[in-house]
């Protein structure tokens, strides 16, 4: 039982971290700036996991990320 709640305590989340999400960006060719790195702060905000999933895509595609890069750089 112990080492069934360590691995729940020590596994990682699907989300992105901010240096995640950016690097992924910058590699697929789109300048980051303070505004996508904003967005991209998002997805690791520490609140609800699909609000803040859903909040740096949406403001991602809003800077003019296509969505499907918006979509793994969020939850890389």
């Amino acid at each position: 039982m112990a080492a069934g709640t360590l691995q729940l305590a020590t596994s990682t989340s699907a989300e992105a971290t901010p240096a995640q999400c950016d690097s992924y960006l910058q590699a697929k060719g789109y300048n980051v700036g303070p505004k996508v790195n904003a967005a991209c702060s998002m997805a690791n905000g520490g609140g609800f996991w699909d609000t803040d999933i859903e909040s740096c895509k949406f403001n991602l595609i809003g800077l003019g990320v296509r969505p499907e890069h918006a979509k793994f750089a969020c939850e890389y």
